[in-house]
């Protein structure tokens, strides 16, 4: 049986891997990435049932990166929660995105992101 897909997107590895492993031992199977590069074209092809983007990150900005994938038609049902330190850019962001959290974030507030898709 294949389980449905979260795509983290997450420049620091050792938060990327932390996120990872909490949806992870909840069933879900996870994709990384670690830099805004490309990162639009594989959630794409990926199309997972949700996406956990931190906002700054190198190449092309989490906030970029949102307008893109939000402007697409076909990608209206996913839903994407944003991650950052920035205060700022999490309120900025909760328009367009299903959640949002602010760094540091805790495995609770991780959890709570899975009812977006249950």
């Amino acid at each position: 049986m294949d389980l449905p897909t979260i795509i983290v997107v997450e420049d620091d590895a050792i938060l990327g891997e932390s996120f990872a492993d909490v949806f992870r031992l909840n069933n879900y199977s996870v994709e990384l990435i670690a830099d805004g590069d490309g990162a639009s074209a594989k959630i794409r092809a990926l199309a997972p049932r949700l996406l956990l983007l931190d906002m700054h990150l190198p190449h092309v900005s989490g906030l970029d990166i949102l307008q893109e994938l939000r402007a697409d038609p076909a990608l209206a049902s996913m839903k994407i929660a944003v991650v950052s330190a920035d205060a700022v850019m999490v309120q900025n962001s909760e328009t367009l995105a299903d959640a949002a959290l602010l760094k540091p974030v805790t495995v609770d507030q991780l959890l709570s992101l899975l009812q977006l898709i249950a």
